[in-house]
């Protein structure tokens, strides 16, 4: 799998954990220090985070031990 589809395939994972939660874009970006609207942009592809965003994201979220383990499995899924 290359880069853009591991970003993508994160991202949704992000957003799917949020929705979960029931938390706003702005409240994880909050959480996380993050601009206003990089949630929105991660998830339409517009921006690629590092690894640094994504671990705020996931701390942010409560999720960081989470993340890659659902990402291993959608990657052998391919």
């Amino acid at each position: 799998m290359d880069k853009h589809s591991f970003d993508h395939l994160a991202g949704k994972l992000l957003e799917k954990k949020r929705r979960q939660q029931l938390k706003t874009q702005g409240e994880i970006e909050e959480t996380a220090e993050l601009g206003d609207k990089y949630l929105g942009k991660i998830g339409n592809g517009n921006t690629l985070p590092n690894m640094y965003t994504y671990y705020k994201l996931c701390k942010a979220l409560g999720i960081y031990d989470e993340l890659f383990a659902e990402l291993d499995k959608e990657f052998e899924n391919q």
